[in-house]
């Protein structure tokens, strides 16, 4: 995962990349797992992963052409996060 977040008063403010969005081009809004941390478990530490509902329209928000990779016709995108300065 090569997105980072943070709480910003009653805000969190993401930053960082994610790829292989298949049908992003018409999504509204966006399901984003971010690693928030890591919890000490019995078994040893753990990353932490939180669920994000990310709208498609705020500044630093960014969605551009993807990777296809593994099917040139499942239109992947990217999204790209900026914390407005």
């Amino acid at each position: 995962m090569k997105c980072q977040v943070q709480c910003d008063g009653g805000d969190w403010v993401v930053n960082g990349s994610k790829h292989f969005i298949s049908g992003g081009e018409h999504a509204d809004f966006f399901i984003v797992f971010i690693g928030t941390g890591e919890d000490d478990t019995p078994k040893g530490p753990k990353k932490r992963i939180t669920t994000f509902l990310v709208d498609r329209g705020p500044p630093g928000f960014k969605l551009r052409e993807g990777y296809n990779l593994a099917n040139p016709l499942a239109n992947s995108r990217a999204l790209g996060f900026r914390s407005p300065t």
